[in-house]
């Protein structure tokens, strides 16, 4: 499900540290594809931002891009979610507030 980072974030994320309850979706929104001068392209798709209690007590704020391949499988990047790992893609939406977080769970 998740891109070629899984295991490494896995680790650093802790995999007895899993939360025991699920997280709090907090702002889900479209990013779109974007096609390079370059000829490359970032894949677009559904940003899931979340956050909650890890398996230690300890607060997360995670961001997941989730979208479908080219075979239409599923794909997260990446689903380990109480990683606290942010996604840099594309344009988010704006934020009103200076120096708010970049969301609010």
């Amino acid at each position: 499900m998740g891109g070629g980072n899984c295991e490494e974030i896995l680790e650093g994320a802790g995999a007895d540290n899993v939360p025991t309850v699920p997280p709090t979706i907090a702002r889900v929104y479209v990013v779109p594809n974007v096609h390079h001068a370059d000829g490359s392209w970032s894949a677009g798709g559904q940003m899931v931002e979340m956050c909650g209690t890890d398996g230690n007590g300890a607060r997360y704020r995670t961001q997941m891009l989730v979208f479908r391949d080219h075979r239409g499988e599923l794909i997260a990047i990446e689903p380990i979610y109480w990683s606290g790992i942010r996604i840099i893609a594309g344009q988010q939406p704006p934020i009103a507030g200076a120096g708010h977080p970049a969301f609010e769970c």
